[in-house]
């Protein structure tokens, strides 16, 4: 029998614009992830999605703006005070539904991803590990 943990929607510490969370203290790249999963007991692979190369010229500007404001330190602490910037930037935010449909958009399958090297592709990480077999 074979079960999995699923990790999901790690942030790229890597990604240009990457502003860190005050209330985290670590943030795993590919390979430190798979490490991590490998050490602990599992068989893990590594998936990327939401590609860089995709973004549009207004998001390569909103991360370039937000590359500033983070190297700057003026990034708010608070996700309430960080929403508030967002509604500055993009207007009133949209709510999350409960249960997205294919009016949606369509679901576009997380690429595999090398563990060898640092992560600049993709904004976010997936890790599935599965439990390996005891002999």
């Amino acid at each position: 029998m074979q079960r999995g943990l699923n990790a999901d929607r790690l942030l790229t510490s890597y990604r240009t614009g990457f502003a860190r969370s005050p209330s985290s203290y670590e943030y795993f790249g590919a390979p430190e992830l798979f490490s991590l999963l490998k050490e602990c007991g599992f068989e893990p692979e590594l998936f990327g999605d939401c590609p860089v190369e995709a973004e549009s010229l207004s998001g390569k500007a909103i991360s370039a703006i937000r590359s500033v404001v983070v190297r700057l330190g003026l990034m708010p602490n608070t996700l309430k005070a960080r929403e508030k910037l967002k509604r500055i930037f993009f207007g009133k935010l949209m709510p999350m539904p409960s249960e997205l449909t294919d009016a949606h958009g369509s679901y576009v399958r997380p690429l595999p991803i090398s563990c060898d090297e640092a992560n600049r592709n993709f904004k976010v990480l997936f890790a599935v590990g599965t439990i390996r077999d005891e002999p």
